[in-house]
């Protein structure tokens, strides 16, 4: 399953990864975004809603045990 036919709620919940998994995961979404935003000319407004997601999932990943 690639990354990006994962929202940040589903990564965030997916319990068969780890913690390391997670953020892994957010990472490259944060990559991919910062890709697509380059090549395609994306609006700032949605690339920085996309990133604030990406951060909101990361501090939630963090908070897990």
């Amino acid at each position: 399953m690639s990354n990006e036919s994962l929202s940040t709620d589903a990564i965030v919940h997916d319990a068969n990864a780890t913690k390391s998994e997670k953020l892994e995961r957010l990472n490259d979404m944060g990559y991919e975004l910062k890709r697509f935003a380059t090549k395609n000319e994306a609006s700032a407004d949605e690339v920085e809603h996309q990133v604030a997601e990406i951060n909101a999932a990361k501090a939630r990943v963090e908070k897990e045990g």
